[in-house]
């Protein structure tokens, strides 16, 4: 079966949910317990990278307002030239191209039931090794009855940053990478930065089919108007 972005968030979601630890390298759990802590208390830019394959030019902004809430900034260069920014901000998730803005329809939450014989359990384990030039602990995070056989973490052996993140099918066969590159630690980011443009009319998708629709359409249409009048 080929998991999309969807299901791999609701995936994810039960995992976090029904968890728990099987034999384990509990200085693994703790290094990556402590990185994933900081990751939802820092500020950072980068760009977003896969090491696999050549992606549009996409640069991130992440930062945890002076109210708790957490924010971030993705921007894309689109092959028109133009820029697709995911945005979220304390009032949603949405979508800007151009001047459209398009609200990111809610994603349905997975069912919580689970028997004793399902239950997802996890262990992890931890080697030493490098992202580029950067020394880095290399944590496994290994799973039992989940459609996820295994996340691999590079975390930054100074700064507890996690550089890259890899997910792994029940077969083993990777699914998913997240990796960042010229990274800054705790700039200083303006609150404005995950604003939404002034005097724009914000378009609100029922389903996620139909978000999916408007977005095509409008990435299509960016791209034609670029090579239509060339």
């Amino acid at each position: 079966m080929k998991i999309n972005g969807k299901m791999l968030s609701g995936i994810l979601f039960t995992i976090s949910l029904i968890s728990s630890s099987f034999a384990t390298d509990n200085r693994a759990h703790e290094i990556l317990s402590k990185a994933q802590e900081l990751a939802l208390s820092r500020e950072f830019t980068a760009e977003l990278v896969n090491p696999d394959r050549p992606l549009p030019k996409q640069y991130i902004w992440f930062k945890k307002t002076a109210d708790g809430t957490i924010c971030n900034r993705i921007e894309t260069i689109l092959a028109s030239g133009d820029k697709m920014v995911l945005l979220t901000n304390s009032t949603g998730k949405f979508t800007i191209i151009g001047k459209k803005v398009i609200r990111n329809a809610p994603i349905p939450k997975p069912e919580k039931t689970v028997t004793a014989s399902s239950k997802i359990t996890k262990r992890f384990s931890c080697l030493e090794g490098k992202y580029g030039a950067i020394p880095c602990y290399i944590v496994t995070e290994e799973f039992q009855n989940s459609p996820i056989q295994k996340i691999v973490y590079s975390i930054g052996q100074k700064d507890y940053f996690i550089y890259q993140k890899n997910i792994y099918d029940s077969n083993g066969a990777k699914i998913s990478t997240l990796a960042y590159t010229n990274v800054k630690l705790n700039p200083h980011i303006n609150d404005s930065i995950f604003e939404l443009p002034e005097d724009t009319q914000v378009q609100m998708p029922e389903n996620a089919k139909e978000e999916r629709e408007i977005i095509t359409k409008t990435v299509s249409s960016a791209l034609c108007s670029k090579t239509c009048h060339q």
